[in-house]
């Protein structure tokens, strides 16, 4: 009996690891990768732009392709224009990410970047149009 009631809490030790090592093994990689993304965001937006663009060039060197990927590859060239003001690689970034995702809704956004970046705002014309009324203009001028 002794051997009986040890076998049964040797097969409950080892079924209760297996389901730990389950649960533990259910972080997905592309959870894994939306973690490091959201990490490389934070680090962003608290101003360690290279630590930023660090963590976004390992996601990509270390997945396959996916949102996050392609994600990263155009938030290395953001982060290079905007923050960092270093043009030259940003156009290199933003283009690599033009030719690697070329169906991705972000690619509007990566020409425009390159079209316009290190422009003064009031250069860039539609970021000046006159013509359009915004709703006190509007709101204003129907009260006359």
């Amino acid at each position: 009996m002794i051997n009986n009631k040890g076998g049964l809490m040797m097969k409950r030790i080892v079924l209760a690891l297996i389901v730990l090592f389950l649960v533990v093994s259910c972080s997905t990689p592309e959870k894994k990768i939306e973690e490091k993304f959201l990490k490389a965001q934070e680090l962003q937006k608290s101003g360690k732009y290279h630590e930023a663009i660090n963590l976004f060039k390992e996601i990509i060197s270390k997945s396959a392709k996916n949102k996050y990927t392609a994600q990263s590859q155009f938030m290395i060239g953001f982060i290079l224009a905007e923050n960092l003001k270093e043009y030259d690689s940003a156009k290199i970034e933003f283009e690599k990410f033009i030719k690697e995702y070329p169906d991705n809704p972000l690619v509007k956004s990566a020409k425009w970047e390159i079209d316009n970046m290190g422009k003064p705002l009031d250069s860039i014309p539609f970021l000046n149009d006159t013509t359009v009324e915004d709703d006190t203009t509007a709101s204003n001028s129907e009260k006359k």
